[in-house]
C-alpha cells in the first residue's frame, strides 16, 4: 500500500531520506577504515620493495634480507599499536595521566 493521504507521502519520502543518509554514513567509514589500512600496508610494501633493490646491488644475504625484513612487519605493526596508545593517553583526562 502506498501512501494515501500527503501526509503518510511526506512521512515516507523524509523516511527514505533518512534511511539513504545512514546508508552514505555506514559505507563512508567503511571506505574510510579500508583506505587507511591501505595506506600503512602500502607504506610497508614501499619499504620491503626499497630493500628489495637494496639487496639487488649489493648482493645482499638472504639471510640478512629476511630478518632486516621481519624488522619492518614487526616496526610497522609496533607504530600503528604505538600511535593507539599514545592517542589513548591524549583522551584521558589530565588528572589520570600524571
Amino acid at each position: 500500500m502506498s501512501g494515501v493521504t500527503v501526509t503518510e507521502r511526506i512521512f515516507a519520502i523524509v523516511w527514505m531520506l533518512l534511511g539513504v543518509a545512514m546508508y552514505s554514513y555506514a559505507i563512508g567509514n567503511m571506505t574510510n577504515m579500508i583506505a587507511s589500512m591501505d595506506s600503512s600496508n602500502e607504506e610497508l610494501q614501499s619499504n620491503i620493495s626499497i630493500l628489495k633493490e637494496l639487496r639487488t646491488r649489493t648482493k645482499m644475504p638472504t639471510s640478512l634480507f629476511q630478518k632486516i625484513k621481519r624488522h619492518l612487519e614487526k616496526n610497522q605493526e609496533s607504530n600503528t599499536n604505538f600511535a593507539e596508545q599514545e592517542k589513548l593517553l591524549v583522551d584521558l583526562p589530565q588528572s589520570l595521566r600524571s
